[in-house]
């Protein structure tokens, strides 16, 4: 019954995103680009985090551009974020990779993954950097 309830949220979301027309004349969703979450600072700081709060809106369709600058390895985790969002798809190097959930984004070296996503339920959600959490690298996702 959970399912059937999330799905029909989902159905309901998706239907009911905002719309534009691109150039040819066709429909797509008005896509908000966030500001990116920045892991490191690429120089003196490995533990340095752009931004600590993301705020959102449900129904809308954002893409999120997360980028490790620094010189660890990053696992960004957000559970309940993670599982109160439809994910449409994750873009590493102009590489997609299409489907409706993900656990966690983890980064072997520097680079950019973007979060292509619908926030659904609101609420507020924490991240974290898995170890790195006691040096400041946490935050909190907050969908209105």
């Amino acid at each position: 019954m959970r399912f059937f309830s999330f799905f029909l949220v989902a159905l309901v979301v998706l239907c009911s995103a905002p719309a534009v027309v691109d150039a040819k004349g066709n429909m797509a969703k008005k896509v908000y680009r966030l500001e990116p979450l920045v892991l490191g600072d690429g120089e003196e700081n490995d533990f340095a985090v752009s931004r600590k709060e993301v705020k959102l809106e449900t129904g809308k369709y954002y893409v999120l551009p997360v980028t490790a600058k620094g010189y660890k390895e990053y696992r960004l985790e957000a559970h309940e974020f993670f599982q109160n969002i439809w994910v449409s798809q994750v873009v590493i190097n102009d590489l997609e990779v299409h489907t409706t959930k993900i656990h966690a984004m983890e980064f072997d070296d520097q680079g950019t993954m973007e979060l292509w996503f619908i926030a659904i339920k609101p609420g507020s959600y924490k991240w974290a950097i898995e170890d790195f959490e006691e040096k400041g690298m946490t935050g909190t996702f907050i969908v209105e």
